[in-house]
């Protein structure tokens, strides 16, 4: 694991390349927004399924009204779909469609830096706080490779980001950052379902930011 999280950066280029082509790909021969469905629905096959599960177990355990730490882990463990998990799930992934709608055939190349942002965002909130919540788990298992090694992949994937998109990349690391603190103070650390809602949050808050800058400034 220490091993494979400096290639975090490459992996996340690569894979939104990867995104970025089949999103190019079916523009060529399908019509809008029918190319925006398929790339989300590539996306989340191929790699941030259980990115979403994470998110989804993170509703449920933190905007439940349970304040013992015990109870929000036990909530985040269960296999079981809160009322929570559908509403926040069904809400995210409709405005996930509604941003690629209205950002990919501007600006395809923003899938690519979307999806890094949500790795910057596990990475940052890792280096942040490196502790986990529990003793067990992958979120254990990524955390226990201790704080310096997570340094380095952050200060490429910001510097890269922020290249091409200042705004949007400081205020999404910033989310992953408030998102991890929360999490240190109610369960007292980072879970892999906590990284996993961290990742997801943070690619909704950059294409959000893109998307509002857009608005007020047609020419960003």
């Amino acid at each position: 694991m220490k091993k494979s999280i400096k290639y975090i950066p490459l992996f996340s280029f690569v894979s939104g390349g990867i995104i970025f082509i089949s999103y190019y790909a079916s523009k060529k021969f399908l019509p809008h927004p029918i190319p925006e469905f398929f790339t989300i629905l590539i996306q989340y096959l191929l790699f941030n399924y259980f990115h979403f599960d994470g998110l989804l177990d993170f509703s449920d355990a933190f905007l439940s009204h349970k304040k013992n730490r015990e109870d929000i882990l036990k909530i985040m463990e269960d296999t079981k779909i809160g009322s929570f998990a559908v509403l926040v799930g069904v809400i995210y992934l409709l405005t996930k469609i509604e941003l690629y709608q209205s950002l990919l055939p501007q600006n395809p190349k923003i899938i690519i830096f979307s999806f890094s942002a949500g790795r910057l965002g596990i990475l940052a909130s890792s280096f942040l706080f490196p502790k986990p919540a529990k003793s067990e788990g992958l979120g254990y298992i990524f955390l226990s490779a201790g704080r310096k090694i997570f340094f380095v992949p952050c200060i490429i994937f910001f510097s890269i980001n922020f290249y091409f998109f200042p705004y949007e990349t400081v205020l999404s690391t910033l989310s992953s950052a408030a998102i991890g603190f929360l999490s240190l103070r109610r369960i007292n650390g980072l879970t892999g379902d906590v990284l996993g809602a961290i990742c997801e949050i943070s690619e909704i808050v950059f294409l959000t930011t893109n998307f509002a800058i857009k608005s007020v400034s047609p020419q960003f």
